[in-house]
């Protein structure tokens, strides 16, 4: 799904990576483009909080935020994402062994935090119940035919998903978008820790694999019904066009032509973080 930055989002967002080489013989010359918009859906109208342009050329993704001048360029070949705050002029690179790292501390920290909470014997048996679905999240899925098409659905304890599904031209279109969903809800949850882990949405993105789906609308929402529920709306065209081409032109020239000034990760996340407070408003 998005490489939104909030809490919610990051939970509506996004197994390992197969090999870069694999990806690149399955998904050679599938070229797609998805439009996205995210909903947030209370008792009053539905609040738009983003929209973002989706480009998969040549075994890349190339993930825009006009809103925010964000790029996020993923290239499975060489296990990498390039972040590029177009606003600012930095460009930072991650390659998914750091992200694995940093997920497998955000992990250990987690479990630090449930053998405290469950030595405590006044302990709020509803959070460590909330901890122990993030490292194992178990769903009851449902795949049903609607009269919109294949609907997914998956209900649990905490969170609940809603997936109206369309078929692809090919199964390597399946392929491309979901791992691409994959990694970028766990670079959001390394981008913005303290969240939820990613495995909720992976458990999502395998229902689809698993039903050869691709998402055209998500809903998502809280089962206790404390935070207002997310909709993902994704229009997708299924070849691009020359303005599509032509973006990833120009993106592809952010990463070569050295108008960029490159920063580490942990100072792109930092100002990244900085930034969260005015981006809500």
């Amino acid at each position: 799904m998005r490489a939104s930055r909030f809490f919610v989002l990051k939970s509506l967002a996004a197994g390992l990576l197969l090999l870069g080489s694999l990806f690149s013989v399955r998904a050679t010359a599938q070229d797609f483009h998805v439009e996205t918009t995210l909903f947030a859906v209370g008792r009053s109208e539905p609040k738009e909080l983003m929209r973002s342009i989706t480009l998969f050329h040549a075994g890349k993704t190339y993930d825009f935020i006009p809103d925010l001048g964000e790029l996020i360029i993923f290239d499975p070949s060489h296990g990498q994402f390039a972040l590029i705050s177009t606003r600012q002029r930095k460009l930072t690179e991650v390659h998914i062994d750091e992200i694995n790292r940093m997920l497998g501390i955000a992990r250990q920290t987690l479990n630090d935090r449930l053998q405290r909470i469950q030595a405590d014997p006044k302990a709020d048996q509803n959070v460590v119940e909330q901890i122990l679905f993030q490292f194992n999240p178990q769903f009851d899925k449902q795949v049903i035919q609607t009269s919109s098409g294949p609907e997914v659905d998956l209900r649990s304890k905490f969170f609940n998903y809603q997936v109206l599904g369309a078929t692809t031209p090919t199964p390597t279109h399946v392929f491309a978008y979901l791992n691409y969903a994959d990694w970028i809800c766990r670079l959001n949850y390394v981008l913005n820790p303290g969240g939820i882990l990613p495995d909720q949405r992976l458990a999502l993105d395998a229902a689809l694999r698993e039903a050869n789906l691709v998402p055209i609308q998500v809903n998502f929402n809280f089962t206790s019904g404390e935070a207002p529920s997310i909709k993902a709306m994704h229009r997708i065209y299924w070849e691009l066009n020359d303005r599509d081409r032509e973006l990833v032109r120009q993106w592809d020239s952010l990463q070569t032509q050295g108008s960029l000034k490159r920063v580490t990760f942990l100072d792109y996340q930092r100002a990244l973080v900085a930034s969260q407070p005015a981006r809500r408003k």
